[in-house]
């Protein structure tokens, strides 16, 4: 079995879409920090997501959100313009949590907080 668990921050809005049959779906990509104090670099890794979980993201998650994340990864190559060999780190989640709330409380989490 393949696992990974991921922590940062949304780089951009999520999407979202349903299809034909009325599943929702929604990606979105998470900036982690790699590297070290002295020489930091950055990796983005796409997540993926559907049904329950693509409507919290939906709902809570938008850019600079930070997450934890769980899920299931595989990498990709592809040609990008310069017509140079690429790879991109894909993670299909299956557990999602939220580090810091960027998004108002809603009246049912009034009594909760």
């Amino acid at each position: 079995m393949k696992k990974m668990i991921i922590t940062g921050n949304l780089d951009h809005d999520p999407e979202w879409y349903t299809d034909k049959n009325y599943n929702q779906y929604a990606t979105f990509s998470v900036v982690v920090r790699v590297g070290s104090k002295d020489d930091p670099k950055t990796d983005c890794v796409h997540i993926n997501c559907n049904g329950r979980l693509s409507v919290i993201v939906r709902l809570y998650l938008k850019k600079g959100s930070k997450v934890l994340i769980e899920g299931y990864p595989t990498v990709e190559a592809s040609i990008n313009k310069e017509n140079e060999a690429v790879a991109s780190l894909h993670l299909f989640a299956n557990s999602l949590e939220i580090l810091k709330r960027d998004y108002e409380l809603l009246p049912s989490d009034s009594a909760v907080a």
